[in-house]
């Protein structure tokens, strides 16, 4: 890791205190990478470098890597980035709603988006009015009523609004939470053969943030691989299977009789629809710079399953596809994008997500929802 400070930052006093505020946090002081990779974003911004905010520039500046790297099997920025997003958003669950300075960062740029508010004195609190008649201060008072019931508003709308956000991910994984630990089930560590290869996409390392998340809200867990865990133990403790069911026995055994499901064919991973034979998403080759890569992953959640207790399934074409899937579904953004044509009482029931995720060697874009079913 590069730790770089760009000249010619003039970040404003309040953005400088916000972005502080942020890397001091207890949502950003364990990830020195997130720190930098933050830190940078924002002065490249104010430096006006942003449109050199590139997964390859970002790679060779801040993580070492060569020039001519091949950004298709190395994801480091990527992972940073969406890494980078989870701690955002979950700062932003805890900090103000009403701070001057919010910091954020859209899925598909690694530009960050900056809004300054500005706060305004209400009429009365003006030294100009001070020696106004005595008689026009009931007007004043109005006024400065007027004021302060606007300010209660938006900050009762923004916090219904970040209250209605964060209750998404609750609500999505609400299944796998109980008073017994949540299995945690991964085929093995970084299990997947097909390409593109990361040691930091892993099964094992998406297992590892699902576990931080739930501990995060009080939920207790315990990790397994498939040989480790028996029917017993799915009929007493909801799961979260990780790896799709050519990697994960469970995957398997609990999602292959469901309408969306991961299967090889000609030795290739391919998503099929089994209520419509024609239908099916295959991975693409690794991208060259003008064509895109397909990557997919369906996601499962059961929230009673056969054995009884509910289970979440990350079933990923690629190891970087499940552990991108997994990170968006512990995003209150990415999951509510996911969820915008939901129905109102899917809280209340199963549902099968088909996600595909488009890149080419110089971009990421954002994931696309390619088929939904809920029942």
């Amino acid at each position: 890791m590069h730790e770089i400070h760009l000249d010619g930052a003039s970040i404003p006093t309040d953005v400088r205190a916000e972005l502080d505020s942020i890397l001091a946090s207890e949502e950003f002081r364990g990830s020195q990478r997130c720190q930098a990779f933050l830190r940078h974003i924002v002065e490249a911004f104010y430096a006006g470098t942003a449109d050199s905010l590139k997964e390859r520039t970002l790679g060779i500046a801040l993580f070492g890597r060569s020039p001519d790297y091949d950004t298709g099997a190395d994801a480091i920025v990527r992972v940073t980035a969406l890494e980078t997003r989870r701690r955002l958003a979950r700062y932003h669950h805890a900090a103000h709603p009403m701070r001057p300075v919010v910091i954020t960062l859209t899925p598909g740029t690694y530009v960050p988006s900056i809004d300054q508010r500005s706060v305004e004195l209400p009429p009365a609190a003006q030294p100009a009015e001070l020696s106004r008649p005595v008689w026009r201060m009931p007007l004043r008072l109005v006024f400065a009523a007027v004021g302060l019931c606007l300010v209660m508003a938006v900050a009762l709308a923004a916090w219904a609004f970040v209250h209605a956000r964060s209750s998404v991910v609750e609500s999505f994984w609400k299944p796998v939470r109980s008073a017994k630990k949540t299995i945690l089930c991964t085929s093995k560590p970084n299990a997947y053969a097909i390409s593109p290869p990361s040691a930091v996409s892993g099964d094992s390392n998406l297992a590892l943030r699902v576990q931080d998340m739930l501990s995060h809200i009080g939920q207790p867990t315990r990790m397994a691989i498939t040989s480790d865990l028996s029917e017993s133990d799915l009929r007493e403790a909801p799961a979260v299977l990780i790896g799709s069911s050519g990697t994960n026995l469970w995957t398997a055994k609990l999602t292959n009789s469901f309408r969306f499901r991961y299967a090889i064919v000609d030795g290739r991973p391919v998503i099929r629809d089994q209520q419509d034979a024609t239908r099916f998403w295959e991975v693409s080759e690794r991208p060259d710079a003008t064509h895109a890569a397909l990557d997919y992953a369906v996601i499962t959640r059961l929230v009673h399953s056969q054995y009884g207790p509910g289970v979440i399934a990350i079933a990923g074409s690629s190891s970087l596809s499940t552990h991108t899937s997994g990170l968006a579904l512990m995003s209150r953004d990415s999951l509510a994008a996911m969820l915008r044509d939901a129905p109102d009482n899917w809280p209340q029931k199963n549902l099968q997500i088909v996600i595909c995720y488009r890149h080419t060697q110089s971009r990421d874009f954002a994931p696309e929802v390619l088929a939904a079913v809920y029942w």
